[in-house]
């Protein structure tokens, strides 16, 4: 069984990753992720593979750590 020890060991040895503390899930978002809804994206996500003729090399994987859905910069009006 893995211990304390190990664990800083390892993420001594992996700079790249970091602990984070998780956030919450709004429960709008957690009665969306259902077993229809999930099965619905991966078809349509086929048929956009399909049409535009994608091969798995052009799949990329991110999160959304670094999008925003709030305006940032406010545009100075005149009135």
């Amino acid at each position: 069984m893995t211990g304390k020890k190990w664990f800083y060991s390892f993420m001594r040895r992996h700079k790249e990753l970091s602990v984070r503390i998780p956030e919450s899930t709004s429960i709008t978002r957690a009665q969306g992720f259902n077993r229809e809804r999930v099965q619905a994206y991966f078809q349509m996500l086929g048929r956009i593979f399909d049409e535009e003729q994608l091969t798995p090399d052009r799949l990329f994987n991110t999160d959304e750590s670094n999008l925003s859905t709030v305006q940032m910069d406010r545009v100075k009006l005149l009135h």
